[in-house]
């Protein structure tokens, strides 16, 4: 569906939404990528889908990795062990504020977070699996990017060395006082009508 919205098959935007299933896969307001999807389109540059199937996610959360059948995977090898520096910045967000976290809910979150990490990871590094790979650009949730710990950990694993993060920020931002959260960050405005 990628490569036929950047070759202007689809008619229109709503095309393409409804043959994505757009509303019931991704979820996500779909203004906040036009802007991405319009350039690849225009400038001819190749899209691919990097994320595995949302009920995957869900059943490795809930019944983890070794309770699914080999065909059931997506294609995904298991994700490396997550750090405990991940496991405890995982579990600051999927943590009621100002309340420890549930074990099992950190752990159920931890899962499912390393399993889209895995899989983006993985889809990375078939992408440059190839005689001349190209410049693969992720755009992924910052989750997955901060410190290295996600898919940046998963694509080590995997013998992809060279990789950078780059984060956007709408605010000023004092690299010193959270050093090594990416490898740039840049300024985005608050709003797009800014």
């Amino acid at each position: 569906m990628l490569d036929a919205f950047v070759s202007g098959a689809y008619a229109s935007r709503a095309e393409f939404l409804e043959a994505a299933e757009w509303g019931e896969v991704w979820r996500y307001d779909a203004g906040l990528y036009w802007p991405i999807f319009d350039f690849c389109r225009e400038a001819g540059v190749p899209m691919l889908a990097l994320n595995c199937d949302r009920a995957l996610v869900t059943r490795v959360g809930k019944e983890g990795w070794d309770a699914i059948p080999i065909d059931e995977r997506d294609g995904l090898t298991p994700a490396k062990p997550a750090l405990p520096a991940y496991r405890d910045y995982l579990t600051r967000i999927a943590g009621p504020p100002g309340r420890p976290s549930d074990p099992a809910t950190t752990d159920r979150f931890v899962r499912a977070q390393q399993t889209w990490d895995r899989a983006f990871a993985q889809n990375i590094a078939r992408a440059l699996d190839r005689p001349e790979p190209p410049l693969v650009v992720g755009i992924i949730g910052r989750g997955h990017l901060e410190y290295g710990y996600g898919t940046p950990y998963q694509l080590a694993d995997l013998g992809v060395k060279k990789v950078s993060v780059l984060l956007p920020t709408d605010a000023d931002f004092d690299p010193t006082r959270d050093p090594g959260i990416a490898d740039a960050i840049f300024r985005l405005p608050a709003s797009l009508d800014a």
